[in-house]
């Protein structure tokens, strides 16, 4: 039964990593960079129009960075980067690494992600 519960820590594993950091991270740089498109092309509205909801999301973070991290002076260029929130993934991932199957989902349900 061991291997069936390697193969169920390894999808829960794959899931967050794909969808906790590499697609937020893959659309927030997409965004950017058909942004800088439009701005080249001389659509300056559709360019504000990508940009507009990074600043909202940057907002968020900003406020949740300032209440939960503990560690500003060290994490702070993330933040600026856009890459706290994959950065927060860390330690849930760390977890789950470490603990059994059942206890995988009591992480994710009290991770706060």
């Amino acid at each position: 039964m061991q291997g069936g519960n390697n193969t169920k820590k390894c999808r829960i594993i794959g899931m967050l990593f794909t969808f906790g950091m590499v697609l937020p991270t893959f659309d927030c740089y997409s965004d950017i960079q058909l942004a800088y498109v439009a701005f080249s092309n001389g659509n300056p509205l559709f360019g504000i129009s990508l940009l507009a909801p990074m600043f909202l999301n940057m907002a968020f973070q900003v406020a949740a960075f300032w209440k939960y991290e503990e560690q500003k002076s060290l994490t702070w260029p993330l933040l600026i980067l856009q890459l706290w929130h994959q950065y927060r993934w860390v330690d849930p991932l760390t977890l789950i690494l470490l603990l059994s199957v059942p206890e995988c989902s009591k992480v994710i349900a009290f991770s706060g992600h």
